[in-house]
Parts: C-alpha cells; sequence; structure tokens
C-alpha cells in the first residue's frame, strides 16, 4: 500500500512539475517579448545569451559524462555469508577493478591512491592463495573495511561539500535575486555543475539510463512526502510569527525550497556515484525519511548563517526578536518534515489531501504575488 501510494502521488507531482516547467516556459517567453519591446536589440541579446547558456551547460554535461568511464556494475550478491565461493570470488574481482579505479583518481591524494594500489595488491594475493569461503570472506571484510571504507569516505567528504556549497549557492541566489524569470536558469545551472563535479569526483559517471531514473524517482519521491508541504507551512509559520516579513515571504520560501532540491539532487548523485553494491531503489524509498530530516536540517542552518542576515537587512529590522521568530517558524517547517517521514501510512491515508495541497505548494513558490496576499492578511493597515 505504501509503495503504490507513492507511485499515485508521484505522477500527481510529475503532472504538477510539467506544468511548473510550462509556467517558468512563457515567464522566460515574456521577459524576452518585454526586453524587445523595449528595443529589439536587447529582446535578441536576451535570447542569444539563454541559447548559450543552454548550449554551454548540455556541452559541460556531455564532455564530463564522455571523458569519465561509466560506474562499475557490481555482481548480483546476497549478503556476503550467504553468498557461495563463486560469488564471493566475482565480488572480490569487482572490488579489485573498482580499487584499481582509486587508484587512479586524481581527487586522491598521493597517500589514499597508494592506499588503494596496496589493498588491491593485497586482495589480489589473497584470492588467489585462499579456496574456501572463510579465507574469501577474510580477504573481501580486510579489503572493504582497511582501504574502500577511509578511501571512500574522503571522496564522499568532498562530494558533500560540493553538496553543500551548491546548496548555499542556489539558496542565496533565489532568496536575493529580484529576477523570478532567471532563476530557475541558475538553479538548473548550479544543479549541473554540482553533478558534473560530484561524478569528477569519483572519477566515473553513472550510466545515463539508471542516472536519470534515480533523478526520476528521489525527486518526485521527495517532493510527493516532503516539499510539496513544507512550503505552505513555512509561508503560515513566517506569517503567524513575524508580520512584517510579508513582502519577503516569497523569496525566503523560494530559496529554502530551491536549497532542499538541489540537497535532495546532489546526495541522490552522491549516493549513485559512490554505489559500491547495487543500488535499490526501495530501499532508498523506505531509508529517505530520514535522510529528507537531514536534507532540510542542513538548508535550515545555511540559510541562518549565510541568508538570513541579508535577508533582514532588505527588510530594515535586525533585531534579535525578528531573527529569533523567523528561525523559529523554519524549525517548526522542520519538525513538520521530520513527523511527516515518520508517519506514512497517515500520508497514504490523506493522499487525496495531500495532492491538492501540492498544486498550492508549488504556486506559493512559484508566484510573486502570493507575498501580498500574505502581506494583507497578516500586516496591520497604515503599516
Amino acid at each position: 500500500m505504501w509503495y503504490s501510494t507513492f507511485r499515485t502521488i508521484r505522477r500527481i507531482t510529475l503532472l504538477v512539475l510539467a506544468f511548473l516547467g510550462l509556467f517558468f516556459l512563457l515567464e522566460v517567453i515574456r521577459a524576452g517579448q518585454t526586453l524587445y519591446n523595449l528595443h529589439p536589440i536587447a529582446g535578441w541579446v536576451f535570447g542569444i545569451v539563454l541559447a548559450l547558456l543552454g548550449f554551454w551547460l548540455v556541452g559541460r554535461l556531455v564532455w564530463i559524462f564522455v571523458s569519465r568511464p561509466p560506474l562499475l556494475i557490481p555482481p548480483e550478491v546476497p549478503a556476503l555469508p550467504e553468498a557461495s565461493v563463486y560469488q564471493l570470488r566475482s565480488y572480490g574481482q569487482y572490488l579489485q577493478k573498482y580499487m584499481a579505479r582509486l587508484s587512479d583518481n586524481p581527487a586522491l591524494t598521493a597517500e589514499l591512491r597508494q592506499m588503494a594500489n596496496t589493498g588491491k595488491a593485497t586482495l589480489d594475493t589473497a584470492l588467489q592463495s585462499t579456496g574456501d569461503k572463510e579465507g574469501f570472506l577474510t580477504a573481501i571484510s580486510t579489503a572493504e573495511t582497511e582501504t574502500m571504507q577511509p578511501v571512500v569516505n574522503h571522496l564522499d567528504g568532498l562530494a558533500r561539500r560540493h553538496v553543500r556549497t551548491a546548496m548555499r549557492d542556489v539558496m542565496i541566489g533565489v532568496t536575493l535575486s529580484p529576477w523570478r524569470a532567471v532563476d530557475l536558469w541558475m538553479v538548473l545551472y548550479r544543479n549541473i555543475v554540482m553533478v558534473t563535479e560530484i561524478i569528477r569526483t569519483y572519477n566515473h559517471r553513472p550510466r545515463l539510463r539508471e542516472q536519470l531514473a534515480i533523478y526520476r524517482d528521489i525527486l518526485a519521491i521527495v517532493a510527493a512526502v516532503n516539499f510539496l508541504s513544507m512550503g505552505k507551512n513555512l509561508l503560515e509559520g513566517l506569517c503567524a510569527k513575524v508580520p512584517g516579513v510579508g513582502r519577503f515571504l516569497d523569496d525566503i520560501a523560494q530559496g529554502m525550497g530551491a536549497g532542499f532540491l538541489t540537497a535532495v539532487a546532489g546526495h541522490a548523485a552522491v549516493d549513485r556515484c559512490r554505489s559500491i553494491r547495487r543500488w535499490d531503489r526501495r530501499a532508498a524509498t523506505s531509508a529517505l525519511g530520514m535522510q529528507a530530516a537531514a536534507f532540510y536540517s542542513d538548508v535550515r542552518d545555511t540559510f541562518q548563517q549565510d541568508i538570513l542576515p541579508a535577508v533582514l537587512k532588505r527588510i530594515g529590522d535586525s533585531s534579535r526578536e525578528t531573527m529569533d521568530k523567523i528561525i523559529s517558524a523554519i524549525n517548526e517547517t522542520g519538525s513538520m518534515v521530520s513527523d511527516f517521514v515518520k508517519v506514512p501510512f497517515q500520508a497514504a491515508v490523506s493522499a487525496g489531501n495531500t495532492a491538492i495541497s501540492a498544486g498550492q505548494s508549488i504556486h506559493s513558490f512559484s508566484k510573486r504575488h502570493v507575498s501580498k496576499w500574505f502581506r494583507g492578511k497578516s500586516e496591520p493597515s497604515g503599516q
């Protein structure tokens, strides 16, 4: 029931996201027409710049995919203690190839590359000198704990740093940008750069069909479970706690939402690029709740440290009381995310309501007149 409900919500979410993409395209066309009406040259320059940016992004992505080898496909192996000798030997040979890739990875230090090379040689010797199951298990366990784990953990740290940097850049750009029509272009650009940096970090790329499928599934699931409800709750919390911030509600909500989705896309790319065992979509779906709460925590901390001071400066009120109220509203939204993912079957019961609120939430992230509606509702007259 849980999985079928997620599939239903995912389809609804994809339809809403498609509508949002169409709305963005219309906004871009309208921006081009406005510039063309001001002066034809301005309109042509706008179109040429967008076209060049699109070609550059596609070219960069294609180059990264072509210049990096595809991700190694791990063999079908059950839990190692239950695997046969043949399966253990096959998995050990796969680990040798993986460590050979690590020994040539330019993102690693010379010491870590040497560690990977030594681990590969040690595993090769162990696999050739043993023929029993216990010997294979010992050799594989040693390779995983003494070589794979420290080396891959180092790459994980580098990749997650790229994710946090991209998330911060997206949040700053979307929250503080006065041009709504170019927000999505900036988000797409920063996300593509982030993914290429992650691929470069691990020195191999996911296979194209798998990567596209993973992005579609994870993004749709996270959107259905968390993101679509987050915007509405955040806006209502800010409206109730900080009446004077009404005209900046849309900016804050857009920045938080864009940062959240950037974190999701980044961590999805990290998980797939580092995957040593086969990536399991059902297992990833089951574990997504805990990850989503961590994603929102990263977004919240980045917003408080790097963006909130600039927002308060624009508001003209940098008092500690106003800052505390905004932080309180953001924290309550984070609690909502954590509570929601802990009770998925309650979400299944209210799937219809979730679908309705999805459209309302995405709409609130897309239209600037939402802030006017909240301001009229929350700000006292005469102010």
